[in-house]
């Protein structure tokens, strides 16, 4: 599986405003969750687990904050005969008064956790919990083809017929580890046609890049449980000091493409 990533630690105050609504049971281990919604919206709450020895009953309803979150696959309870996943939060939560704060510095939640369809924002995550930013080299690339369920091969297409694509994609491996790469090494990363335009060299075997505005997206495809894509690339040599992401209300990000199971066409190695 490509894109193996345990989990990825969760800044909390970056998730907005949380108020604790209660406990419902979740997912096919029927995990006691918390059901809080977010910045005042109940349509689209965020489940998380507890630590150990929180009391579902005695907790109020109202302001919450969470600290030392991280979020992993989990099977899902209605789809767990096909193998589907849903991201599992787990994280402390404690009052709003509460002084604790993250044990992880601001600084080090480098991207961001975003939504699988439209790409919402969830919160800022660590990329290092995933793989190291400074060590990736190009191990293959591919193309995604953008999709228009309209048509009989569910693929968009010119007014020449062509095929359109919607993001090229770059499988990254660790630039130390020189023989016995497997899938599990490998960091499939996606990118606009714009970026790899840009400067194609990038996309070179074994050329050293840095992926700038990292987006990490829960995934329900078979070949991985996370979707990663990058707003920019650099070269190794040229890379900046500063490769946070930024979130959808700052002007100065950009979106990220969307990359689908039924895209992947070709893989040059």
């Amino acid at each position: 599986m490509v894109n193996s990533i345990s989990a990825l630690h969760i800044q909390g105050k970056s998730l907005g405003t949380l108020r604790y609504k209660g406990h419902e049971t979740r997912g096919i281990d029927k995990l006691s969750v918390a059901r809080l919604n977010v910045n005042g919206k109940s349509s689209k709450p965020l489940y998380l687990q507890p630590q150990a020895g929180f009391d579902f009953a005695e907790q109020a309803v109202g302001a919450v904050k969470v600290i030392d979150a991280t979020v992993q696959a989990g099977v899902a309870k209605s789809n767990a005969r096909t193998g589907a996943k849903v991201p599992v939060y787990i994280g402390t939560i404690l009052p709003v008064a509460d002084t604790r704060q993250d044990k992880i510095p601001d600084d080090e939640f480098d991207a961001l956790l975003v939504t699988g369809g439209d790409m919402r924002t969830v919160g800022r995550v660590r990329s290092k919990d995933a793989f190291d930013v400074n060590n990736l080299a190009v191990y293959g690339m591919g193309s995604s083809l953008k999709q228009d369920f309209s048509n009989r091969d569910n693929l968009a297409r010119d007014n020449d017929n062509k095929t359109i694509i919607s993001s090229y994609y770059l499988d990254l491996v660790p630039a130390d580890k020189k023989k016995g790469i497997t899938e599990k090494d490998i960091v499939r990363v996606h990118v606009s046609p714009t970026v790899y335009n840009e400067n194609p060299d990038l996309f070179d075997d074994e050329a050293r890049v840095v992926p700038f505005g990292l987006r990490f997206a829960f995934s329900t495809v078979d070949e991985t449980d996370w979707t990663i894509y990058a707003d920019k690339l650099l070269p190794f040599d040229n890379k900046s000091t500063n490769t946070k992401a930024t979130t959808s209300d700052d002007k100065s990000g950009t979106t990220a493409q969307t990359a689908t199971k039924a895209d992947n066409k070709e893989v040059k190695k």
